[in-house]
Order: C-alpha cells, then sequence, then structure tokens
C-alpha cells in the first residue's frame, strides 16, 4: 500500500465520523434515539465486517481465485467511511440515550462516565508509553 492509498484509508474514518456526527441529530430525530443507536451499530458492524475480508490474510488462506469476489484495496475507503459514520452517529447518541434510559439520581454521572470513556480513557496509554520512551 503506499503512502497515499494509506493516507486516503486512513482519513476515510476521520471524514466518515464528522459526517455521521453532523446527521446524528437528524438520525434521532426521525428515527428515535434506540434506532440511531442501532443504526451506529449496523455502520459500525458492516464496515468492520467488510474490513475483515479485505485483502491480504484473506486472500492468503482462499487463493487467488475468490480474489474478485472479496473486497479490495479500493473498497478499504468506503469500509473505514462506513465505520466512521457509526461512530460519528454512536458518540452523538450514545450520551443522550443513555441519559433518556438512566435512573434520574445518576442521570449526569452516567453521561459523564460515557463522555470520559469514549473520550479521554483511549488516550491514557498513549500517555503513559509516550513519556517512558522520552
Amino acid at each position: 500500500m503506499s503512502d497515499a492509498t494509506f493516507s486516503l484509508v486512513t482519513s476515510m474514518f476521520t471524514v466518515g465520523g464528522f459526517l455521521g456526527s453532523s446527521t446524528a441529530n437528524i438520525v434521532m430525530e426521525r428515527h428515535g434515539r434506540k434506532a440511531a443507536m442501532q443504526i451506529s451499530g449496523l455502520f459500525v458492524a458492516v464496515g468492520s465486517g467488510l474490513m475483515a475480508i479485505a485483502p491480504s490474510t484473506f486472500l492468503l488462506l482462499l487463493g487467488r481465485q475468490l480474489s474478485h469476489s472479496v473486497v479490495t484495496i479500493p473498497h478499504l475507503p468506503a469500509c473505514r467511511f462506513l465505520t466512521g459514520c457509526g461512530a460519528g452517529i454512536g458518540l452523538c447518541t450514545g450520551p443522550i440515550f443513555l441519559a433518556e434510559i438512566a435512573p434520574s439520581n445518576i442521570r449526569g454521572s452516567v453521561g459523564r462516565i460515557y463522555n470520559f470513556h469514549s473520550h479521554n480513557l483511549p488516550h491514557c496509554p498513549d500517555q503513559v508509553f509516550s513519556h517512558s520512551l522520552l
């Protein structure tokens, strides 16, 4: 994979996330919070499933006869885009959905835990390892 292709494949997740988060309100209002979470999960599942059958290991196991029927490198940006759309919708819909279904005495805490987990917690290992390498 060339550097340009790698950059395209990587950036499509961000573009999909932008589009997903931009349209999350429309999806929530039109279909409801629970359905928006299900749509988010569907996008992530389909995108991840298509990436799972993408070339390399899959083609090495099954041979070149199936190379035209599986996802190829040009399809990877579309898979990443779908996964990004699902992630964008989920990040916007998740806290609202949890706030609606949580009991009133812990409603604020549930929203804060979700935001901490999805935004801050993934960066903790980065901080630990980046300081240990200096």
